[in-house]
């Protein structure tokens, strides 16, 4: 065993992990720690006792993980799963199921409360309880010590009974408490399990040669006797636990356990009997009770199911005469608790008399259960009357159940140290502390334990750890009330908390705080605490551990500064070892964040050991006597006041446990507006306001996650009672002042408005600073009246003025959720009814007592309501389904009475009016309030006699329906993608009027962050620390195959107006919706924090990691396109998103190559994901009136129909956009076809084509256009724009501005003059927009009016422009290059259609022809960026094929490129062509430049058909070329296509596109042979010079050099196989990366012929001298224009044969012999070190599973191989064999070898393996003797010989390595 400091959950995982083969895993609190480790063990490759890597899935959910767990068994494979609560819940289906099959296995269990009227995520046994009667048996433990045995009786157990086990503890008490334990080793684990039990088990596993059939559906004759043919089974599971497996593991660990464990007097008359953690504290009390001569014991039930009644009642004392059971559950509708009941029917059916059984309740959700509690029952149960059904713990003055507690005691061992800390949720502390207690546990001979209390926010949240260290064992499952050691590391908890309740006198008391005399401890400390310092005689100390960290530059991690000074003055270590130990701990754990990071942390360390740092507070005796003073008041609204005073003051000072169970609602219901109350103050760093600089632009509010920050206008009576530090500035809005106000108290400082503020006008300041200038100021904030009509809610600039019902929540700081959800509650948070799924959203949104949901003034706001995790959507359905059935009813009886044609007595007119509306308009939000308030009073005032069914409208339950409620879901990715996608995609199949808002994280944020289906592919996660390696699930394009569902996907930092349209369309739209937001979370781990949240949605965007768009399918109905793509294509680098994240960061560190690989694939999918939606784009485009019918490959390809009205602006501060957003909605309702854009996200292609009219809104600001405009500025002033660009353009143009500042109109000026510079025509004068004189509304309207007017007769057709000249369009015509550039090809199977013929070619002469190439030069010069530019004049026209993935035999699993150049001038020339599939790609990149007719040459450098199958498709297309190729290349040309009589002709062409060797005929195609060294002119300018490169790879291989640009056509040498969009080596963004595939591609294609490749590259450098290419154009993969001289440098290594210090080690195995001997292999040279300390890289291989491809990439660096194989049939196994047939075919030179195997008849084949090697191949052996052979299984001599065969390989490699060349 080995002594370590672990927690409950690392304690079962030691045993659950090495004793399965299977693990099905979903996470759950608090089980999810156990499932992470079990998932970062596999990943790291672990071991278990089966000799593999656990094989670990993560499930849809915890269902989904029980039916894998049955599958798995029922297959004869051990596995595992581990669950609690609700999770446990779901898998009881299959429980029963896996019960009654009778098949092992063990679901680990943190038990945990289930949900009723609210939800916990502590512990209890009431999910054990709700599924004891499954037929599991169930073990339980108590301690972390039992968690690491009982883990492993469980599943020896479950083996040997053939019955399923649950092994539960209490969840977060044990399994998140850290214990120093002894650990059992993998090797005292062997020596329990029973391998005949195994063998056992896996002889029924389903096997098609033994077959049998499980799960039949059975009638009522038999089902019962076949359920009780089990029961031997069950009944036989204590009998092998007591008589087998507990005996077992007191042998192997000597520790004796029983069923049911008695502990006391042997004469025992008072007894409790209890399970888990809290019998532990009764033994405690059971030993201080016998001290005092009472007899008293217990009994620890540890078997719970199947209950034993005989092993239970012998356990007991024969002297009990009562009995007190405890039950950690409630069970509300029986006779008593689950236990209880066990009990009282195992001493009736035993025949035990004259024994009193009383039960009673404890410990539900974690409630403490301490000795003083344990006490209390021990006294009860000795009364003379003991009560029945008691509780303990709680006050109950309800029902009266509870037990007092009359005495104070304590248990603990003498010389036990305990320590209180009170931190702060992210300051770290809770990890620093878990780190002592390792440190202690793992470096004395002291025991050590720590649990960690938590309250539920998530921001700030408070955290107070319990430590104990002490000589001698304890357990102490409870927490600290009498403490020698008490540290505050966040000072403002001195007002807020009562720190020294549990000090004891003359304890320690630490305070991080900035003051350091007493003098000023009189001033700041609260008299309350330095009365309780004096009475407790405390240890005074102080250390300003925010000021080092801060000098430190750590932030605001105080943990390492407050641990140092923990170690200093609580003696559990020497200081100096102690601080050693610390440092060494910093340096582990943060060896992930850089040297940087620890050495900041080690700094931190060292400033809080200066002596100055720390000092020691002399007090006056005088404190003592200071006056007792509450804690600090809250302050409620009267409607708030009870409930504050009897529920939130209490929790709020950490003194929740004391509420009496009177105080609390009924149901779980709790008022709303709440979170407003607890003022916290958090934040070490507010905003504080910069008013002279502010543009008033709202965007700080707007993207505030806490709604701390808000825009205020007050008027002028308002005013007149303002403080004087109110500072203001005029309003933009007439008639008032305006100032930005900050909630100090409630912010979280995470400064995401600041860095949001486009001017900078707010400064993050110090919270002790900036609070009190301001706390007037807040106060009266407060008593300004909103002002929603100041602004829309349309906008931006609209919402600054609409209050949030959504305010204070307990998220983290820069939370990307609670934005999307503050804003909605500002457009509809009236009118709401929330269903929220479990997670975050809960937690912030409804953690008890805090409710951050709030109310207007008329006291409406968003009613909230959460069911479960996994149910949400259908709950939701539910409340709008119930609400929808009510509210027709009321319809139909509104219809009754208006209808009626009868008198209706009471129907006034006005009655009967507001009613006949409300009909008409009430599905109409608004018209439908509007109409609620005029209907109210008129029903309130019902004559006496109305009629019934006015009576009955008058109703509460009526009167409430008035008005339409909006009905929404709110939940995460793991609710959406994986846990409720069924229950959500039903609900969206049915057309119900319901919003499903989706905070998409791309983790379970509230479980701690492991992978949903929704994580990205490459981002790390727990379940997935190796990243992510599938791509996330598209959930929007899966809801829009319905077609009848709103879908949007929105980034709020990417486009705010797009986030407010697609909200408001959501709301609008008449059926079901999904809104998707991207949510960045601090699980993304930041690199720079969470300001950067609302750039990082800005840039995830702009790289295309995320897609902005909106799916209207009432667009449809209006024939129009029901898709818009919101998101431009992607401009910016992918790697520039991805670097900001340690998701992604963290794996290019710690695994870089599996970084690279994973980063490549997400760039790849990415790609294809805006390729797909661009498509979609043209599929939903509607079809022009009285269009006839195409065929759907037609209506694809045509080009989409754009609005013939386009309104573009570019806006800063939301001005601009608000304005566009007013001219778009006037236009479409006046019919005009009308589309909005910001001026970047447009393409400015069809600005010069496609509409017939733009309007255009520009603003200035201080720093120019707005950002959402620049690129356009650029492109517009660019100088080579030809001044008759816009001729043609219907332009309007109005501009905005604020004539307050200097640059009033400076940049609509500069627009407007330029557009007019390029000759476009101005529909109408030009607009101005003064901020200053009455808003930009006041002159937008009427300018608006008049250009709609003019506009209206343009769009429609009545006139239309002349069309521009051709000339004016050419330099920015767009080209459709780019798309087909990427495209893969079509399978073969379905042949693509032919390109349209190709003309006849024109009769021009080579003038003529060489003018029109000339011009055709200079347009692609013009339009460069659109194409792939080699050189001047060079452009890349090849095609990438993503699916090849083996080509000739080669293992190409990233795909590979064909490479084609083209060579633009006056006589055109195609370097190589692509593959026959690909031609219709070739072709059409050549066709965006150039016309084909215009070709003049074809140069073939290589005949292979993979570059020459297209060859017979271009010489149709070009039918004025020539090929230009060696005579050895025609020849083989000639040999290649030769179909006599075959012509190349548009009837056969289609056949050339699908066939690998196309069909063609040579010999009629003409030829211009050139000779090497020579050279051809294709211009004065352009000369090509040819070199013969024979047998690289193929004997007619040639280079191709364009001398004037040093271009190197290189054919295959220098290339790759890997698909990419990118086309140059520094595009790529790993260099490793593309080192690594240009390795591969020379191990696998050019190893045999190593001297041809350095005779070719000789030959090149003497004909350059001194020059060096600029550009290497491979024929596959990426191109070289950086790196060249790295892979000139790399090849000459690789063609000399120079080889690493490296050992590969090749091998397959049939029964594990030749395997041992090759990981013996393996050790012995993975641990050789030589003298200077080198060692050699190894690898592994094992040729079953892995492809020759990647064998042979390791071959060609590696100095030694070692080949093993056992016997098969005298020969190697096939896989060995074929591995080494194609390394053979390689010819490696130089390298050294070992042959090794096993063998059972004879060695022959290891012996011919070894002939091969050395004959055949003419390598040098390493063991002199022959091969390491050996019959069967090796033995410990022949072990010995592979390692040291091992060692004297790293020897050698080491000797004639040479070292890696730098990357």
């Amino acid at each position: 065993m080995v002594k370590d400091a672990v927690d409950g959950c690392g304690a079962i995982v030691n045993a659950a992990y090495f004793m399965s083969e299977c693990a099905y895993i979903f996470p759950i609190t608090p089980s999810s720690p156990m499932a992470e480790e079990v998932s970062a063990l596999s990943e790291y490759k672990k071991l278990s006792m089966f000799g593999q890597p656990v094989m670990v899935k993560q499930m849809q959910s915890e269902g989904g993980a029980a039916g894998a767990l049955h599958g798995a068994l029922s297959e004869g494979t051990l596995a595992t799963t581990f669950t609690g609560s609700q999770g446990l819940l779901l898998m009881l289906p299959n429980m029963y199921k896996m019960a009654g099959e009778l098949l092992p296995c063990v679901i680990h269990i943190a038990a945990r409360t289930i949900a009723t009227h609210a939800l916990s995520i502590f512990g209890d046994h009431a999910d054990v309880y709700a599924t004891r009667g499954c037929g599991f048996a169930f073990l339980c433990s108590s301690s972390v010590q039992e968690c690491a045995h009982m883990a492993i009786a469980a599943h020896v157990a479950a083996v040997k009974a053939s019955v399923p086990f649950g092994n539960f503890t209490d969840g977060f008490r044990t399994t998140h408490e850290v214990h120093k334990i002894d650990v059992p080793t993998a090797e005292q684990i062997l020596q329990c399990v029973d391998w005949e039990a195994i063998k056992r088990f896996r002889n029924r596993a389903l096997n098609p040669e033994t077959p049998v059939q499980r799960g039949t559906a059975q009638n009522p004759d038999v089902f019962f006797q076949a359920s009780e043919a089990n029961n031997n089974h069950y009944w036989a599971v204590p009998r092998i636990l007591e008589e087998e497996v507990f005996p077992k593991l007191k042998e192997v660990f000597g520790v004796t356990y029983r069923l049911f464990e008695y502990y006391g007097a042997p004469d025992a008359e008072n007894v409790v009997v209890g399970m888990g953690s809290g019998i532990e504290v009764c033994r405690e009390v059971i030993d201080f009770l016998l001290k005092e001569n009472q007899k008293v014991g217990l009994v620890k039930v540890r078997l719970y199911r199947p209950f034993s009644v005989k092993h239970f009642v012998a356990a007991l004392p024969t002297t009990v005469r009562r009995i007190a059971v405890l039950d950690r559950g409630k069970d509300p509708m029986a006779a008593g608790e689950p236990l209880f009941l066990d009990v009282s029917a195992a001493l009736q059916e035993m025949g035990v008399q004259n024994v009193r059984v009383v039960g009673g309740r404890f410990g539900l959700s974690s409630k403490d259960f301490n000795p003083d509690m344990a006490l209390a029952v021990m006294c009860n149960l000795a009364s003379p009357t003991p009560k029945n059904h008691f509780t303990v713990g709680i006050v109950d003055d309800v029902t009266n159940t509870s037990l007092p507690i009359t005495r104070h005691i304590t248990t603990l061992p003498e010389g036990t140290r305990q320590c209180l800390l009170w931190g702060i949720g992210g300051d770290g502390t809770v990890g620093a502390n878990k780190n002592a207690i390792k440190l202690i546990a793992n470096n004395t001979d002291m025991h050590a334990q720590g649990y960690f209390a938590y309250d539920a926010l998530k921001a700030g949240g408070l955290t107070v750890s319990h430590l104990r260290f002490g000589p001698t064992p304890f357990v102490a499952p409870y927490l600290i009330n009498e403490a020698d050691y008490v540290a505050c590391h966040k000072t403002n908890y001195i007002e807020r908390f009562n720190l020294l309740r549990a000090l004891k006198p003359g304890g320690t008391f630490v305070l991080n705080c900035p003051w350091r005399t007493a003098e000023e401890m009189e001033t700041n400390l609260p008299s309350r605490l330095r009365r309780a310092i004096a009475e407790r005689r405390a240890q005074f100390f102080v250390i300003d551990a925010t000021r080092i960290a801060k000098e430190a530059q750590i932030g605001p991690f105080v943990n390492n500064v407050l641990q140092a000074v923990f170690f200093f003055l609580s003696g559990v270590l020497d200081v100096g070892k102690a601080i050693e130990l610390l440092k060494t701990s910093i340096k582990k754990m943060y060896k992930r964040k850089g040297p940087e990071v620890i050495n900041k942390n080690m700094v931190a360390v060292d400033k809080s050991l200066d002596p100055a740092a720390l000092v020691k507070i002399a007090y006056p005796e005088s404190w003592a006597k200071l006056p007792e003073e509450p804690l600090v008041k809250i302050e409620p609204p009267e409607a708030l006041r009870d409930y504050t005073r009897n529920i939130l003051e209490p929790i709020g000072r950490y003194e929740g446990d004391e509420i009496p169970v009177s105080k609390f609602p009924l149901a779980g219901e709790v008022p709303t507006a709440t979170a407003q109350l607890l003022k916290r103050g958090i934040a070490t760093l507010v905003p504080h306001w910069l008013q002279e600089t502010c543009i008033q632009c709202q965007r700080c509010s707007f993207v505030c996650p806490h709604a701390v920050i808000r825009s205020y206008w007050a008027d002028p009576e308002e005013m007149s009672h303002a403080p004087k530090s109110w500072e203001t500035k005029k309003a933009k809005k007439e008639g008032f002042q305006f100032r930005i106000q900050v909630s100090a108290l409630d912010c979280t400082g995470c400064a995401l408005c600041a860095e949001t503020c486009p001017v900078h006008c707010l400064k993050m300041t110090p919270l002790e600073e900036e609070y009190p200038i301001n706390k007037e100021n807040i106060e009266f904030a407060k008593g300004i009246k909103p002002k929603p009509q100041l602004g829309d809610k349309k906008s931006v600039l609209g919402m600054g003025s609409q209050k949030p019902l959504f305010e204070f929540p307990g998220s983290c700081g820069g939370c990307g959720e609670t934005p999307y959800v503050r804003l909605i509650s500002q457009i509809f948070g009236e009118r709401m009814c929330i269903a929220a799924a479990t997670g975050c959203n809960t937690i912030w949104g409804g953690s008890f007592p805090l409710t951050p949901y709030c109310v207007n003034d008329a006291g409406e706001g968003p009613a909230w309501a959460n069911s479960l995790f996994e149910d949400a959507a259908e709950y939701g359905y539910g409340i709008a389904t119930g609400y929808r059935q009510r509210w027709q009813r009321l319809q139909k009886l509104v219809r009754t009475v208006v209808e009626d044609p009868t008198p209706v007595k009471g129907l006034t007119p006005d009655l009967r009016s507001a009613l006949s509306d409300w009909l008409h308009d009430c599905k109409s939000y608004e018209k439908s309030r509007a109409l609620r308030d005029r209907l109210r009073p008129l029903l309130a005032s019902l004559e006496q006699g109305a009629d019934e069914r006015l009576v009955v409208m008058a109703q509460p339950e009526n009167m409430r329906m008035w008005a339409r409620t909006s009905f929404w879901i709110f939940g995460g990715d793991g609710f959406a993608y994986d846990i409720g996608y069924g229950g959500l995609d039903h609900v969206i199949a049915n057309h119900e009027d319901i919003n499903i808002l989706i905070l998409d994280t791309e983790v379970y944020s509230n479980t701690g962050g492991q992978r949903s289906k929704a994580t990205q592919l490459a981002a790390q996660a727990k379940f997935a620390i190796g990243g992510k390696d599938t791509p996330k699930k598209d959930l929007g394009l899966m809801a829009m195959s319905y077609e009848s569902v709103y879908v949007a996907n929105i980034a709020m930092g990417a486009d705010y107006q797009q986030t407010i349209n697609a909200l408001r369309e959501a709301e609008e739209y008449p059926g079901p919706s999904i809104v998707i937001a991207y949510a960045p979370c601090t699980e993304h781990v930041y690199i720079n924090g969470m300001r950067e949240c609302m750039n990082s949605m800005k840039l995830a965007v702009e790289c295309g990691y995320w897609i902005n768009y909106r799916f209207n399918p009432a667009l449809m109905l209006q024939g129009k396109n029901p898709l818009i793509l919101d998101s431009k294509p992607p401009t910016r680098d992918q790697h520039e998103f991805l670097s900001t994240q340690g998701r992604f960061m963290a794996l290019e560190r710690e695994n870089p190559e599996q970084a690279k690989m994973l980063q490549g694939m997400l760039r790849e999918s990415t790609l294809r994901r805006v390729k797909r939606y661009q498509k979609l784009v043209k599929l939903y485009e509607p079809e022009p009136e009285g269009a006839a019918a195409v065929s759907p490959v037609a209506a694809t390809a045509a080009a989409p129909q754009e609005p013939r009205l386009m309104v573009l602006y570019a806006s800063e501060t939301g001005n601009s956009e608000h304005a566009a957003q007013m001219v778009h909605d006037a236009a479409n309702k006046a019919g005009l076809r009308c589309e909005l854009s910001t001026l970047d996200a447009y393409d400015y292609a069809h600005l010069l084509s496609s509409e017939r009219a733009v309007a255009v809104l520009v603003s200035s600001n201080a720093n120019g256009i707005g950002s959402n405009g620049q690129q356009f500025l650029q492109w517009l002033e660019a100088p080579e724009r030809p001044a008759t660009l816009l001729s043609g353009v219907q332009v309007a143009f109005f501009g905005l501005g604020d004539s307050s500042f200097s640059t009033f109109q400076w940049v609509p000026n500069k627009v407007h003059a330029r557009l007019q510079q390029l000759g476009a025509q101005f529909v109408h004068d030009r607009g101005y927009g003064d901020e200053s004189k009455g808003g930009f509304e006041a002159t937008l309207l009427p300018w608006c009016t008049e250009v709609l007017k003019k506009i209206a007769p343009i769009v429609s057709g009545a006139a239309v422009p002349t069309p521009k000249p051709v000339e004016a369009m050419k330099p920015s015509a767009p080209a459709p290059a780019p798309a087909p550039a990427v495209t893969s090809p079509t399978p073969a199977a379905a042949p693509a259609p032919a390109p349209a013929p190709a003309p006849a070619p024109q009769a021009m002469n080579d003038e003529e022809r060489q003018r029109q190439a000339l011009q055709a030069t200079e347009a692609a010069r013009a339009r460069g960026t659109e194409f792939v530019r080699v050189a001047q004049d060079v452009y890349w026209v090849g095609a990438v094929d993503f699916n090849i993935r083996d080509f000739h035999g080669l293992d190409v699993p990233r795909g590979s490129s064909y490479n084609a150049f083209l060579v633009m001038g006056p006589n055109p020339a195609l370097i190589d062509t692509v593959k026959a599939p690909f031609a219709q790609t070739l072709l059409a990149n050549v066709e965006a430049i150039v016309d084909p007719q215009l070709i003049r040459y074809i140069v073939v450098n290589h005949a292979e058909q993979d570059h020459s199958s297209s060859l017979g498709v271009m010489m149709y297309a070009f039918p004025n070329a020539e090929v230009v190729c060696t005579k050895k290349t025609q020849e083989s040309l000639l040999k290649i296509y030769h179909i006599p009589g075959f012509r190349s002709n548009s009837s056969n062409l289609a056949a050339s596109f699908n066939a690998n060797t196309a069909r063609a005929d040579a010999s009629t195609w003409r030829y211009d042979l050139v000779e090497s060294d020579k050279t051809k002119k294709l211009s004065d300018h352009q000369t090509l010079w040819f070199l013969a490169t024979p047998m690289v790879h193929w004997p007619e291989s040639m280079f191709t050099y364009l001398t004037e640009e040093r271009v190197l056509f290189c054919m295959d040498a220098f290339g790759q196989h890997i698909a990419t969009t990118e086309r140059f080596d520094d595009e790529m963004p790993v260099l490793a990366d593309l080192v690594e595939t240009t390795r591969s591609y020379y191990a696998n294609i050019f190893m045999p012929f190593g001297r041809n490749v350095a005779s070719a590259v000789d030959a090149l450098t003497k004909h350059l001298g001194t020059e060096k290419p600029a550009v290497l154009a491979t024929a596959h993969g990426v191109m070289w224009r950086t790196h060249i001289d790295k892979v000139f440098a790399l090849y000459r290594q690789w063609t000399a044969g120079d080889c690493l210090p490296k050992v590969t080690i090749v091998y397959d195995t049939m029964y594990g012999a030749t395997e041992k001997m090759a990981r013996a292999m393996y050790q012995g040279a993975n641990e050789y070190r030589a003298e200077d300390g080198r060692r050699v890289a190894v690898f592994l291989l094992n040729a079953a599973a892995t492809h020759p491809t990647v064998i042979a990439n390791e071959v060609l660096d590696s100095v030694c191989i070692a080949w093993g194989s056992p016997a098969l049939n005298n020969e190697a196994l096939p896989t060995v064999a074929k591995a080494l047939i194609y390394i053979k075919g390689l010819k490696p030179e130089k390298r050294c070898y070992v042959a090794f195997g096993s063998y059972g008849w004879t060695p022959k084949s290891i012996q011919t393996l070894d002939k091969t090697l050395k004959e055949e191949m003419k390598q040098e052996p390493i063991v002199s003797d022959g091969p390491i052979v050996v019959q069967f299984t090796p033995t410990e001599q022949v072990l010995r010989s592979c390692y040291e065969a091992g060692r004297r390989m790293a020897t050698v490699a080491i000797q004639r390595g040479k070292s890696q060349p730098q990357q």
